[in-house]
């Protein structure tokens, strides 16, 4: 299946991302060296800025992307995204420029039916936009699953 960003010619699914991919089959644009999230223990008092405020649990679903959370503390963030659907999504995430424009900077595609893979980036703060950019023949007619709703803002704060 071809991306959104792919027709549409936008340049960056895999350059200069900073995040692993935990997936077994090495596919998407994640370069790293996996999740390398352990360790981190958990946060009972939900401090601002502790590990655990960096965790994002997205769902994706037909034709919804839902965070669990809709601003994270920046710094090291892990999203962990979890196919609720019938068919396969990919999670991208963008960052939004001055201008209003996202550019992509990493994601975890082909996440199938009922299964879940990580995605760990470095953030800085700012908005940032969660999406799955699949677009697929089904039938003869295009099914663009960003067109459909899969996409939400999330912020990253200071």
């Amino acid at each position: 299946m071809a991306s959104l960003a792919a027709a549409a010619g936008l340049a960056g699914c895999t350059g200069g991302a900073q995040s692993g991919n935990d997936s077994a089959n090495g596919s998407g644009g994640a370069n790293g060296s996996g999740n390398g999230s352990g360790g981190n223990g958990s946060n009972a008092s939900g401090t601002p800025g502790a590990s655990d405020d960096r965790k994002v649990r997205v769902v994706l679903n037909e034709w919804q992307v839902k965070p669990d959370a809709k601003s994270v503390p920046s710094g090291q963030v892990t999203f962990n995204a979890v196919n609720k659907g019938h068919e396969v999504h990919e999670l991208v995430v963008r960052e939004r420029s001055d201008d209003g424009a996202y550019e992509e900077l990493d994601e975890v595609d082909d996440i199938g039916k009922g299964t879940s893979k990580k995605l760990q980036m470095k953030l800085e703060p700012g908005t940032y936009e969660l999406a799955c950019l699949i677009v697929e023949e089904e039938n003869g007619e295009t099914e663009d699953h960003y067109k459909l709703g899969m996409h939400e803002t999330i912020e990253v704060t200071n």
